[in-house]
């Protein structure tokens, strides 16, 4: 069903009822972490993964013409920037390199998943100082807020933006994507993004969701119970943010 422990954490992780923090600065985990913890273990225990780490070679290989991975949860970058670069292969050609496909360009299609998340996003920041602020103030609003330019970014990178003019133009005009069999992903995004509720995102997210998932991979591998997993997901976590309590 799926490659690894981790593919499908951020439709449980992004969909928590409290912060991972609370007031006191304590650690709180979500039920919802709970519930990815026991169906990753199920999904284990009978073989319905690879066992596989994120971005590793097998992960990788698994969504080369000779996978046997059903799907992947991706973010929308996900698409373009992994999905469709491991599709496509170098070769050497009368002494020159040309990028060619490796039999999965065009088979892979974009479905929504159980319930809308988000993971990551794009940022860009400028160093504080110097006689630019002009010209580094055009900038930005061309890469964040100019609906032009976000529209052609998003036509040549299949990528999804924070515009929603740049995005009903785009899904107006009949946009398909080749690599999607001629899917227009877009919409499907458009959808989805209305549905994100990011009201329990916070400052420990990264680290602690990191930690979760590394302490855990012990257990799902039968290296560790699952009280010694949590153990040793508070050990990681107090390390990282020594300002937080269980």
């Amino acid at each position: 069903m799926l490659s690894g422990f981790a593919d499908s954490y951020r439709t449980f992780s992004n969909n928590v009822a409290k912060p991972w923090v609370d007031a006191s600065s304590k650690i709180v985990i979500d039920d919802n972490l709970n519930k990815w913890v026991d169906q990753t273990k199920t999904f284990t225990d009978n073989g319905y993964n690879q066992k596989t780490s994120l971005w590793d070679a097998n992960w990788t290989k698994g969504q080369g013409p000779n996978g046997t991975v059903f799907g992947y949860f991706y973010s929308t970058w996900g698409i373009n920037f992994t999905l469709l670069g491991n599709s496509l292969a170098t070769s050497v050609k009368d002494g020159g390199k040309e990028e060619v496909g490796n039999g999965i360009y065009g088979d892979w299609a974009a479905c929504a998943g159980p319930q809308s998340y988000y993971w990551g996003g794009t940022w860009i920041c400028a160093a504080k100082g110097g006689n630019t602020d002009a010209i580094v103030l055009d900038v930005m609003k061309y890469f964040t807020v100019d609906t032009k330019s976000m529209e052609a970014y998003s036509r040549a990178s299949q990528d999804y933006v924070n515009n929603k003019e740049a995005i009903k133009n785009i899904t107006s005009s009949g946009y398909s994507s080749a690599f999607l069999g001629g899917q227009d992903h877009i919409s499907l995004f458009a959808q989805a993004a209305d549905k994100i509720n990011m009201k329990n995102a916070g400052q420990y997210d990264q680290g602690l969701n990191e930690a979760f998932q590394n302490a855990y991979a012990d257990y799902f591998n039968g290296k560790a119970t699952k009280d010694q997993a949590l153990a040793n997901f508070y050990t990681k976590a107090q390390t990282k943010y020594p300002n937080l309590t269980k």
